[in-house]
């Protein structure tokens, strides 16, 4: 067992003390939301939460060694916790604790790292129909509202007919805003997507 700071690490491997089931997602207020199953032994009544921001999982006595910022959860109070994200991505590291007979924490070694999570940012974009007098077609208005300068080819829009897509388009700067208007057929829709490979960074709303 080594002593570091205020906390004692022990590196055994006992199943009983790991974290369990943990998972990650982001809010729209930039937070990661942080749930897990506290370990099955009933000892361990902490969790010490560590930001990671590098690819290189530290480890957590590394982490306490150089006075790595950390937030402490008690098993009595919460089985879950917000943390903000810093940057546009980041992960964190769960150790579990516990007390000993002197009353000192001892930080329980094998740690757990969670997948990357995202900050997420939020993309308004509505299509708003006006049917057009003794016509087969309806005009539609796009009105997109980005909360930045968006990568190129994020976001999408698709027309369809009887849910089936006709054509899925790129959504160009010059199409942000309000009041870009285009005809389509009366039964014919415009849904808006976000690319697949951007979808944990963006969302429609």
């Amino acid at each position: 067992m080594e002593e570091i700071g205020k906390y004692l690490f022990e590196t055994n491997n006992e199943p009983s003390m790991a974290v369990r089931n943990l998972e990650v997602s982001a809010d729209e207020k930039h937070q990661a939301v942080l749930k897990w199953t506290w370990p099955q032994d009933g000892g361990v009544k902490l969790m010490l939460v560590f930001a990671l921001e590098d690819e290189d999982d530290a480890g957590a006595a590394k982490l306490l060694k150089n006075r790595h910022e950390h937030t402490v959860v008690s098993r009595n109070l919460a089985d879950n916790v917000l943390m903000p994200i810093q940057g546009e991505r980041q992960r964190f590291l769960l150790c579990p604790a516990y007390f000993n007979e002197d009353n000192k924490v001892v930080v329980y070694g094998p740690e757990v790292v969670s997948d990357w999570v995202y900050k997420v940012s939020m993309v308004t974009a509505r299509a708003v129909y006006k049917p057009l007098l003794f016509s087969k077609y309806k005009r539609v208005s796009l009105d997109v509202q980005l909360p930045e300068a968006l990568p190129e080819g994020v976001l999408r829009y698709g027309i369809y007919e009887n849910n089936r897509p006709l054509g899925l388009y790129p959504l160009g700067a010059d199409m942000v805003g309000e009041g870009y208007i285009f005809n389509i057929k009366k039964n014919q829709q415009v849904r808006f997507s976000i690319a697949e490979e951007h979808g944990k960074r963006y969302q429609i709303n």
